[in-house]
């Protein structure tokens, strides 16, 4: 049904705070007449030049940072709750990241782009180029705020269950485990950003487990508790997701790992410009770093060759040797085949 002037003159202050929004910014204004004419023409709105004065006034009681440019002879909306600069930033963000699927980053850019002038919007039209970028194509996560429900649990303290799926040889999603079709029942208590990917760290029971949130389905909150309460507050959450490799559980340890020195970015890339390190010799250093040793953690060391080499614990060492003596007897074994 068409809306009447009747309406869209009592509408003539949203349209006016819309039409500035998208028209203006620190360099650009607009005029009264620009103001008078848009109404005119798009709403059939007729309106003086002190009308438009009095509802300026208004949007800027109300909170719109609108001033009137005496050099452009007109008015603008100088500061935004998000820059073009701070929105470029999100969207690059949003079109990076793995476990966003296309589609909702689709959706994303296009409210971002609501934030900015027409003219601007175009330059939020941002196609990044990520080597090996595979994105999530589980668009359940974002269907029945999936996501909103762990944040919940994790503010109510409350227990979750979910299904946890992996794929099968077939390339398809299925259960994780035989038991209970892949549920779990998890006292939720954080949400990490590893390797591009989006974990939940729980407990079952009082063992630590991580989650990736892409691979969980069915996520409902439980009137139940949560349990491990002070196990988690025994745990200092940034240091454990700075000394995770993949999220893979492994045995904690303290590890002294012996560095070429122009390896030092890479630890601090790593570990923090906070870790502890001491010279050794003119060629290397000492990093102190605390891990959980994995697989995934001593695949990262091969990758540096020769240029680093744990110290200790004697265990450490030990697993270390055996990894890449297991990995050599492969490659043997195909050799003499």
């Amino acid at each position: 049904m068409a809306k009447g002037r009747s309406y869209n003159q009592k509408a003539s202050l949203l349209y006016l705070r819309d039409y500035l929004l998208e028209n203006t910014n620190k360099d650009k204004a607009v005029t009264n007449k620009n103001i008078r004419d848009y109404l005119k023409s798009e709403y059939d709105i007729p309106i003086s030049k002190k009308t438009v004065y009095t509802d300026i006034s208004m949007l800027a009681a109300y909170g719109l940072d609108v001033e009137y440019d005496s050099q452009k002879k007109g008015y603008k909306v100088s500061k935004r709750d998000f820059t073009i600069d701070d929105l470029q930033l999100i969207v690059d963000s949003v079109q990076s990241s793995k476990f966003i699927t296309q589609t909702k980053a689709d959706d994303l850019i296009e409210n971002l782009k609501n934030l900015t002038t027409m003219r601007d919007r175009s330059t939020l039209d941002r196609h990044n180029y990520v080597e090996n970028r595979i994105r999530s194509d589980n668009e359940k996560i974002f269907d029945n705020n999936q996501i909103g429900n762990i944040h919940k649990a994790i503010t109510a303290k409350k227990k979750i269950s979910f299904q946890y799926l992996k794929y099968n040889i077939k390339k398809q999603k299925v259960p994780s485990t035989e038991k209970n079709n892949g549920y779990y029942k998890v006292s939720p208590f954080a949400l990490i950003w590893s390797d591009n990917n989006y974990y939940l760290l729980g407990y079952v029971g009082k063992r630590r487990i991580n989650f990736r949130v892409d691979r969980m389905n069915d996520i409902t909150i439980l009137d139940e508790k949560r349990e491990a309460e002070k196990e988690y507050e025994a745990l200092n959450i940034d240091k454990y997701s700075t000394n995770l490799f993949s999220m893979f559980m492994g045995k904690p340890q303290h590890v002294q790992l012996r560095f070429r020195n122009e390896l030092i970015g890479v630890v601090i890339d790593r570990f923090g410009v906070d870790v502890r390190i001491m010279t050794d010799g003119e060629e290397h250093f000492i990093a102190f770093v605390a891990v959980e040793t994995s697989p995934l953690f001593f695949g990262w060391l091969c990758g540096f060759g020769k240029a680093v080499e744990i110290v200790s614990p004697l265990p450490a060492v030990k697993k270390m040797g055996e990894y890449v003596s297991e990995i050599a007897k492969m490659y043997e074994n195909d050799t003499k085949e």
